[in-house]
C-alpha cells in the first residue's frame, strides 16, 4: 500500500516559474540546511548538484545539471576572478 503524496504548498506558478521569489526561498532553505547545494567534479566534468526541500512544494527533491558551457570562467568566487585591461592608446 502506498501512500499519496501530499498536495504542493502553492500551485504550479505558470505565470512566473522563474521569479526571483523562488531564488530568495531558496536561498533561506539553504541557510536553513533543508537545502543543499555543491558542485561535483568526475573525469573533468563540472555537475551542479541541489538536494533537499523543493522551494515551491516542500516535498524532497534532487535535482542534477551538468555544467557544460564553454565560458573560460573559473568555478571560484566572484572575489577570487583578477581582470586585466588591456591599455588603450588613444
Amino acid at each position: 500500500m502506498s501512500e499519496k503524496q501530499a498536495e504542493p504548498d502553492e500551485p504550479y506558478d505558470t505565470a512566473a516559474p522563474n521569479a526571483y521569489k523562488w531564488t530568495e526561498r531558496a536561498f533561506d532553505l539553504l541557510q536553513s540546511g533543508d537545502l543543499a547545494a555543491r558542485i561535483e567534479t568526475k573525469a573533468g566534468i563540472h555537475t551542479a548538484l541541489v538536494t533537499g526541500q523543493c522551494p515551491r512544494c516542500r516535498h524532497a527533491m534532487t535535482f542534477q545539471l551538468v555544467l557544460d558551457t564553454v565560458t573560460g570562467e573559473s568555478l571560484g568566487t566572484l572575489s577570487a576572478r583578477k581582470t586585466t585591461y588591456a591599455s588603450r592608446s588613444t
